[in-house]
């Protein structure tokens, strides 16, 4: 219950124009999680960064993170215009992400 409220409280809305339910909302819990991981991730590394290196997987972890907000935030999105905002933004993580692990690599 409180799951819908939380979702209803900032508006977020289904296809069929109803609020988001705790059913619905339980397929975004493996995503939330991701996005925490890969959160703490990033930020444990960025901390570490007089480590040789780091600082290229940093950035790679910090464009994981953009890149599965994006996508948590593009299944949110009710309407269309949204959803190919949100893609679009995943495309700059992707775009962030390649490069860092070309310059890790190396």
């Amino acid at each position: 219950m409180s799951i819908m409220l939380c979702y209803g409280a900032i508006g977020i809305v289904t296809d069929g124009g109803g609020r988001l339910n705790w059913q619905e909302a339980t397929y975004l819990f493996p995503y939330i999680m991701a996005l925490l991981i890969s959160l703490s991730v990033a930020h444990y590394t960025w901390r570490r960064r007089s480590v040789p290196t780091i600082n290229t997987f940093a950035f790679y972890a910090y464009a994981q993170t953009a890149m599965v907000l994006g996508f948590i935030l593009e299944l949110l999105s009710p309407e269309l215009n949204g959803k190919i905002f949100w893609d679009n933004f995943q495309w700059i993580g992707i775009f962030v992400a390649l490069v860092a692990l070309f310059i890790f690599t190396f």
